[in-house]
């Protein structure tokens, strides 16, 4: 009986103890809260997004999967980065209310999410769609919040929905096309390059070459004695014309029509590729059209000549000229690019140009100014 008792005892202290955890609990503050997904459904759907619109107050970005490869439709369909599409559409699947905000119009420019039709702004109108133009996600962007959490904070608002919200996450996105394709196009360096010719439409040409390939400098060919006034240093701008090319915008060849003035330039490398460039300046914008080959002669040629300079990477880290010279057809070939001006005056230069007299200054600050004067920047810029 005493057991009993006992046993009854224990089993009411337990309950109490079980009964005040209880309570306590739901008495303490919640340090922390549940996240709602922004887009419940996203997840679950990212495989059937096949369109992505992005519209800005001045500009817009259209992707498309087209024969499952992301496009950029309004830069007549060049290839997207294929990374930066998926990694946006599972950055947005994985945004989390963190709060809600104002619903106040009037307030909405305070947090960015006015929506890209409002004069000024920086909201941008992001839209998933299906294959079939059903619309899965719409979401106006906002600013980032500024805080010091170590979580970043967007402020937005779904689409015909008046609460501005602010959710943890990031959405790296811009309505600038240049940012969803590849710019950085190749990077051909000087050292490789034996000559460079370019014809300008009233003859007024230039060559300039390397004898070797361990040769510092570009000597100009056919030089007059009048114009002996030249700078190495321009004539070897001249020559890292193709190094670190990159683009601003692109177009198809098909849509683009060069002008009579066209300037064409051939730069042939010792190892056996060939770049013909044809450039031209329209409206204010510089472009270039690439078409690469391989040249066998000029392969062969390099065979009899000493070893690698010491900065070029030992022949079984990279492709041979033959290879490269395909890839680069392959890849380019069928497009304008739009080029820094400094790139576009590297490949335009005449005789005038890199013979004409300094300005009348002395030393050093007479040579910036001649190199400033033909829009090709100091090393570093």
């Amino acid at each position: 009986m005493k057991h009993k008792k006992l046993l009854i005892l224990s089993f009411i202290t337990v309950a109490v103890i079980l009964a005040a955890g209880i309570t306590a609990k739901l008495r303490a503050p919640q340090i922390t809260k549940s996240k709602d997904d922004l887009f419940p459904e996203l997840a679950a759907h990212i495989n059937n997004v096949s369109k992505i619109d992005i519209r800005g107050n001045q500009r817009s970005v259209l992707l498309r999967q087209k024969r499952n490869i992301w496009v950029i439709e309004n830069a007549d369909n060049y290839p997207a980065l294929f990374n930066k599409v998926r990694e946006t559409v599972i950055n947005m699947s994985e945004l989390r209310i963190l709060d809600e905000k104002t619903d106040n119009p009037d307030l909405y420019s305070r947090l960015g999410v006015e929506g890209p039709e409002a004069e000024g702004t920086t909201s941008l109108l992001f839209t998933f769609r299906n294959d079939t133009d059903q619309e899965i996600a719409a979401l106006i962007v906002g600013s980032q919040r500024q805080s010091s959490s170590s979580k970043p904070g967007l402020y937005v608002r779904k689409l015909n929905n008046p609460k501005a919200l602010l959710v943890e996450g990031t959405l790296n996105i811009t309505d600038h096309k240049e940012d969803w394709f590849e710019r950085n196009l190749f990077d051909i360096s000087s050292a490789r390059v034996r000559e460079v010719q370019i014809k300008q439409p009233d003859d007024n040409n230039l060559i300039i070459y390397k004898e070797n390939k361990g040769q510092t400098d570009f000597e100009l060919q056919n030089i007059t004695e009048e114009k002996k006034n030249i700078s190495r240093i321009i004539l070897n701008r001249i020559g890292t014309s193709l190094e670190e090319m990159r683009a601003d915008d692109v177009r198809s060849l098909d849509q683009f029509m060069f002008p009579d003035d066209t300037i064409v330039t051939t730069i042939s490398t010792f190892d056996g590729l060939k770049a013909t460039v044809k450039s031209a300046k329209i409206d204010g914008k510089t472009y270039a059209h690439f078409e690469f080959s391989f040249d066998p002669a000029l392969a062969a040629a390099q065979q009899e000549t000493s070893e690698p300079l010491a900065e070029e990477k030992p022949a079984t880290d990279k492709v041979s000229a033959e290879q490269e010279a395909r890839i680069l057809k392959d890849s380019m070939s069928n497009w304008v690019y739009q080029i820094p001006d400094f790139k576009y005056e590297a490949l335009t230069m005449n005789i005038d140009n890199i013979t004409k007299p300094f300005p009348p200054e002395s030393g050093n600050d007479a040579l910036d100014a001649a190199i400033k004067g033909m829009g090709i920047p100091e090393i570093g810029q």
